[in-house]
């Protein structure tokens, strides 16, 4: 099975279609697990009720309205593959009926597919030089953690145009942007699932909005995109990085953005220093959140790597940590050190109930399928779908710098 697809379309219907038609079975199997699971009976049961189809109706008319080329994309994934765009639909707002039924685990166990489908970590390294090293891992369900690709797709307009040109960690039969990759504008990125309490339904479900943040020409660009009413309809935290065109002054922004109902969309902007880290739980915007074990886990874990960076932070030569350890051969545009520091954070397995890698293993309930780690400066992402291996990445990616000016 290919794990890399590009794809060039003429229109968002056309590159829906492409993309469906390539990954036919694959959406088949996903779609299939998805209904049926006990989430999805979960489900109908909540949209059999009048407060259930109210939410719903809200959430489709609101995608119809202000992101009508991705129903149109979604459509041609429908077409290509051969199934029901409705069914498709309804895969791709699983969060929001998750924020809505209050369907969160308390200790992890016996979680059906699809309900938890987004159980990811960030990581980001800040050298005392300036550099920033940024790592994802992309946490989905068991049973299709090897069905995942990256996709780089070019969609240009009637006047052949390029209007969209991205790299990024796709999942069949959801729309690409919510996972992890980096798009024309070197705007690089790595998204995490929040398990909100309740649900914007006046909102854009977070699927949606993440592929529509695939164009930002920049992080003020996502901002803005993420504060522009009605906002998001369940929450997400939304990690953007940048070089500037003269190299090695970067930017590392986290957002985190919630689905509230009022006029103002909540959404907090956060500027990561030193070594920092992100589970699925808000950590700057003050808004309830459901926290699960695995989320508790992983952060301790990773809070234990904080006393790994201080040590090193001072350092009396600035540039000394970065080019401590040599990269590995194989590894474009390796930081050495860093990028070998953040393959150990990543990959680390030694809480055996709730490790940082998810093997999805009770009583854990997901699996890492893909793991991107960037090197900002350089302008690399390194795709690994199995790091537990000590092999080299599956892919390496050039990100183009930015087309705007980013600010030092």
């Amino acid at each position: 099975m290919a794990r890399y697809h590009q794809i060039t379309a003429n229109s968002y219907y056309e590159a829906g279609k492409s993309l469906g038609s390539l990954k036919a079975s694959e959406i088949k199997r996903v779609l299939g697990d998805y209904k049926s699971s006990d989430f999805r009976c979960a489900v109908l049961r909540y949209l059999a009720t009048e407060e259930g189809q109210r939410q719903y109706k809200e959430l489709n008319n609101t995608v119809r309205m202000r992101c009508a080329e991705y129903v149109d994309e979604l459509q041609g994934v429908a077409d290509g593959s051969d199934c029901d765009y409705n069914d498709l639909f309804e895969m791709n707002v699983d969060c929001e009926m998750t924020a809505a039924i209050e369907l969160v685990p308390v200790a992890s166990h016996g979680v059906s597919y699809l309900a938890y489908m987004d159980g990811c970590t960030n990581v980001s390294i800040q050298t005392p030089g300036g550099n920033v090293y940024f790592g994802h891992t992309e946490d989905i369900s068991p049973q299709i953690k090897d069905l995942s690709c990256m996709v780089t797709m070019e969609i240009r307009d009637g006047n052949n145009q390029v209007i969209e040109h991205w790299t990024d960690f796709v999942v069949p039969g959801l729309l690409p942007g919510s996972k992890f990759g980096f798009n024309k504008h070197g705007v690089m990125f790595g998204h995490n699932n929040v398990y909100q309490q309740g649900l914007n339904a006046a909102g854009i479900p977070r699927k949606f909005m993440g592929r529509s943040l695939l164009k930002a020409r920049s992080t003020e660009d996502a901002i803005a995109i993420l504060k522009t009413p009605p906002g998001i309809a369940s929450a997400y935290s939304f990690n953007f990085l940048e070089r500037t065109t003269n190299g090695f002054h970067v930017k590392n922004t986290l957002i985190e953005a919630a689905g509230c109902s009022s006029t103002e969309p909540m959404v907090a902007v956060f500027k990561p220093r030193g070594f920092y880290h992100h589970c699925n739980m808000f950590q700057h915007l003050d808004f309830p959140c459901h926290p699960e074990e695995s989320s508790i886990h992983r952060a301790a874990t990773l809070a234990n790597y904080v006393n790994v960076f201080q040590v090193n932070h001072l350092d009396p030569d600035r540039d000394a940590w970065e080019k401590r350890s040599p990269g590995t051969a194989t590894t474009q545009n390796s930081g050495g050190g860093l990028n070998d520091l953040l393959r150990q954070i990543l990959s680390d397995t030694h809480d055996v109930k709730f490790p940082v890698y998810r093997s999805g293993l009770e009583p854990d309930y997901l699996a890492t399928a893909g793991t991107g780690v960037y090197n900002v400066a350089a302008g690399s992402c390194d795709v690994y779908f199995n790091m537990a291996s000590d092999g080299p990445p599956d892919f390496s990616f050039t990100v183009p710098k930015s087309t705007v000016c980013v600010p030092n």
